[in-house]
């Protein structure tokens, strides 16, 4: 078997490549260069060269204002960036924001703490209006 040949300039373009974020197996395809080869020949610090972030200045701020925001869930908000809801989550836990909770956020007024009478009235009303406007039936000034 012979061995592979690396010319100058593929072993320069395959570090200009890692630096700008490109992994070494993808600059090594784009410079139709050996990969086994070029990573014998590089130092080890260059191969464990991370990819350049993705998320970073006003995107981040974006997307952390996406996810701080308690008016829509985590869902609609990764849907609004263009991403799943597990990828904005990961992305919330690696920054460190503040965890969300799952399902929907707790009413001021809930039903438990309802006395008897507003109780029978939102039971009743609930099947036929909905939650939100029975609950607003019951207690007008939460809806105001």
């Amino acid at each position: 078997m012979r061995a592979a040949v690396i010319t100058n300039c593929q072993r320069g373009a395959v570090c200009a490549l890692i630096l700008v974020g490109m992994s070494m197996t993808d600059a090594a395809k784009v410079v139709r260069a050996p990969y086994r080869a070029m990573r014998a020949m590089l130092p080890a610090d260059w191969r464990r060269k991370r990819r350049a972030c993705k998320w970073s200045g006003e995107r981040l701020e974006k997307a952390r204002a996406a996810f701080c925001d308690h008016t829509r869930t985590v869902a609609q908000a990764a849907e609004s960036l263009g991403m799943t809801r597990q990828a904005l989550e990961q992305l919330a836990h690696r920054h460190g924001w503040p965890p969300r909770r799952r399902g929907r956020p707790k009413l001021a007024n809930s039903i438990r703490s309802m006395d008897a009478q507003h109780r029978n009235l939102y039971r009743k009303l609930q099947p036929t209006v909905g939650r939100e406007k029975a609950l607003a039936a019951v207690f007008p000034q939460v809806s105001a």
